[in-house]
């Protein structure tokens, strides 16, 4: 009988360990491998201007295919170094690192320049200082090219902005937002 109910203790201290380590787990890497930003896919809206994007007038949506055959949405910034279209998305407390990546290509021949992304984070509306971040493509061909970059999210920030930026013609497709956590003290960082 002592066994039995040893036992039953023993599974229900299983039960509550495994329990709290999946509540853990999931307040913490709720999505660790998805985009936080969805307008990031410019899905368009009913008017073909991309979804989520401010000062958007002019960029057009298009669909294409990658070498998977699977479709993708991307727009086509006219150009000149003004910032064409910006978004935001909102900075969750913890997060200390985000990971960005974007595809770029030209779609005029005969040009070359960069085209980038710049970032700057905000508290109350008012931008931080020492906030401003960029990933940015030498483009020289008419061939779509990943960019990546890493950004460091400073104390306090509640939201990232990031706008596109070219002196040229481009396309842009697929710009991803991926944050990495603080991890407590004592506690590592699983290896994915």
């Amino acid at each position: 009988m002592y066994d039995l109910v040893r036992a039953g203790g023993l599974a229900l201290a299983l039960l509550a360990t495994v329990l709290l380590g999946l509540l853990l787990y999931v307040h913490t890497y709720d999505r660790p491998f998805e985009s936080w930003l969805p307008q990031g896919s410019f899905r368009p809206d009913d008017q073909g201007r991309p979804l989520g994007w401010m000062n958007a007038q002019r960029l057009t949506v298009h669909l294409g295919k990658n070498s998977r055959l699977s479709d993708f949405h991307y727009v086509s910034v006219p150009g000149n170094s003004a910032p064409w279209a910006w978004t935001r998305m909102k900075v969750r407390p913890g997060w200390r690192l985000m990971h960005l990546s974007a595809s770029f290509r030209r779609n005029v021949v005969n040009s070359t320049g960069t085209a980038r992304l710049s970032g700057s984070y905000v508290k109350a509306g008012s931008p931080l200082p020492v906030s401003s971040c960029q990933l940015a493509a030498d483009l020289r061909d008419m061939e779509w090219s990943l960019s990546e970059a890493v950004w460091e999210v400073p104390p306090g920030a509640e939201e990232l902005r990031v706008s596109i930026e070219c002196e040229f013609p481009i396309d842009v497709a697929e710009i991803t937002v991926i944050p990495t956590y603080i991890y407590p003290e004592g506690r590592r960082q699983p290896a994915f």
